[in-house]
């Protein structure tokens, strides 16, 4: 008896040893990484809000946010790195055009599989035609690996303005595109290389995920200004400013 008691108390002093080292892996934003912080909120968030229209709204319920709340780690694998990350859900806005046009769409094949609901043929073109029906974007800095670690083996680099690497891919089965849109120094097949090693002030590369319907994913493409998103990384002056 005694050796076990023994034993509980060794599990019970040891935890408490190790419970102050895991919270002070995490601090506040410096002053210095606060600003850096809050102009990476307002670029991402110019985008992100573009997103709805007449026909998209965000689905509130999935959105996780970059806030006056996140910590600092002090993992020393990149620059600045927090316990928070920026995803925003959309879906088609109910009673609006689009969602009308969808069901217009459907309609005549819902009454062929009414009619015969055993005919493989209706419910194969069912499955054709029920396309996705939202979209979610992913928003994440200073990431380690290389181009193709963000994207399948199937996809396809894409060629729009703003980003450093872009790629595009489909999942068949449920008729969703990926797309991610790489922002910094990010070099083809290479790991991504940091100005300097350890921890400093700044963000140095941008990793933009979005996922789901593809003709909605495709107009994003075209119509916004993903140039933009390039004045939410560190420059080379203000990086060297926190030295």
């Amino acid at each position: 008896m005694k050796a076990r008691h023994a034993i509980a108390c060794f599990v019970a002093l040891a935890s408490l040893c190790i419970a102050p080292a895991g919270a002070q892996s995490m601090r506040a934003p410096t002053a210095e990484e606060r600003t850096i912080l809050t102009n990476y909120i307002k670029v991402l968030h110019s985008i992100l809000d573009k997103i709805p229209n007449e026909n998209w709204v965000e689905d509130e319920q999935h959105r996780f946010d970059v806030d006056d709340q996140a910590l600092v780690s002090n993992d020393p694998d990149v620059p600045l790195d927090i316990n928070e990350s920026m995803t925003r859900e959309y879906i088609i806005r109910p009673n609006s055009p689009l969602q009308a046009e969808r069901i217009k769409e459907l309609e005549p094949l819902l009454a062929k599989f009414q009619a015969n609901p055993t005919d493989p043929a209706t419910t194969v073109a069912l499955q054709k035609a029920d396309r996705p029906n939202r979209i979610k974007v992913d928003v994440h800095f200073n990431r380690l690996g290389t181009p193709r670690d963000y994207a399948s083996g199937s996809a396809a680099a894409l060629d729009i303005t703003g980003p450093a690497a872009a790629f595009k891919s489909t999942n068949n089965t449920h008729g969703e595109e990926s797309v991610v849109l790489l922002y910094g120094n990010w070099r083809s097949g290479s790991r991504y290389h940091f100005r300097r090693p350890g921890r400093y002030p700044a963000i140095e590369n941008i990793v933009i995920n979005i996922s789901g319907d593809p003709d909605r994913i495709n107009r994003l493409l075209q119509t916004v200004d993903w140039r933009s998103v390039n004045s939410a990384l560190t420059t080379q002056a203000s990086s060297a400013a926190g030295e």
